[in-house]
């Protein structure tokens, strides 16, 4: 087992989006999200780019039951975009975090299922949570090597999107094996059921227990209630609307209290004020892939896209 490197903190946005897209709004942010190629589609969600102008700000990020692969370039005054090594591979968090920014950055990357990060994982680490990652600890040093490589060559932000999606793609299937499609089960169930999901996966309580510890490095009911909050999540900001009593029984909540309570835990902040700040010019702009007119974008195998500078 390969010894983990953690890196400092940062924060990684909202999976599970429905992938919409944003032009540059007033402050000078461009953001875009975009399908996951076919071939990705049961590893990866999508993918997001954000590029932040140069006025400093915060970014704020719930607590997520995804993982995701990023990178950032910077560009001092008067020089060009350069890669701020490492990329790194966020896993799976149960907390909130807020990221602060100052100057020129773009941030992007792939928004990875849960089950995929497993499989990463659990053939370099062992399960692990809110932790970053280099991803040469996951990838192996010559294949993060390789990915630098085809990101400082590349001269738009598909073109980066593109070698992200090509490392992120070689890696699994160096390591899933078909483990995705077990593990992608285990997630399903036990995201739908909590401790209750092993009368679907044949496991008694404490065999359930120990399977998510291993896979996930969460216990059943843990990854249930990141599974929740992110569903009646997505419900409130689709909508623009607090959710009413009815929508928070159904969503596995008592009431509306204990909706507000488990939204304050894992998103550090009232369901009110995420509604307000759900916009790509706003400190909770991961929220803002649920907002706007879908485009349809999906990540292309060719070339061509949006300019990177």
């Amino acid at each position: 087992m390969k010894r983990i490197w953690p890196l400092q903190r940062v924060a990684h946005p909202l999976a599970r989006a429905q992938w919409r897209h944003a032009g540059a709004a007033d402050n000078g942010r461009m953001f875009q999200v975009f399908r996951a190629p076919a071939d990705l589609s049961h590893w990866v969600d999508g993918a997001v780019v954000i590029r932040l102008g140069p006025t400093p700000g915060v970014s704020c990020f719930p607590a997520v039951p995804h993982a995701m692969l990023t990178l950032r370039l910077a560009r001092p005054a008067g020089a060009p975009w350069a890669l701020c090594p490492p990329i790194t591979f966020h896993t799976l968090s149960t907390e909130p975090m807020v990221h602060a920014h100052v100057g020129d950055t773009v941030a992007m990357g792939l928004l990875v299922r849960p089950e995929a990060a497993a499989c990463l994982l659990g053939a370099a680490t062992g399960a692990v949570v809110n932790q970053v990652l280099a991803w040469h600890t996951l990838s192996g040093a010559a294949e993060a090597a390789r990915l630098d490589d085809a990101v400082e060559g590349a001269r738009t932000d598909i073109a980066r999107l593109r070698a992200l999606a090509d490392s992120f793609r070689r890696t699994m299937a160096a390591v899933s094996r078909g483990r995705d499609a077990a593990c992608a089960r285990l997630c399903a169930a036990v995201g739908d059921r909590g401790a209750q999901a092993g009368d679907d996966l044949g496991l008694g309580r404490r065999q359930l227990e120990r399977r998510c510890q291993a896979v996930l490095g969460l216990g059943p009911k843990q990854f249930q209630r990141l599974v929740r909050f992110h569903r009646v999540l997505s419900m409130a900001v689709a909508g623009g609307a607090l959710p009413g009593a009815a929508l928070a029984h159904d969503t596995g909540f008592f009431d509306q209290s204990h909706l507000a309570r488990e939204v304050r835990a894992l998103a550090g902040a009232p369901l009110g004020r995420l509604l307000e700040g759900a916009r790509p010019d706003a400190a909770w702009w991961p929220l803002a892939t649920r907002l706007g007119r879908s485009t349809g974008l999906v990540l292309p195998a060719g070339r061509g896209g949006p300019s990177g500078g």
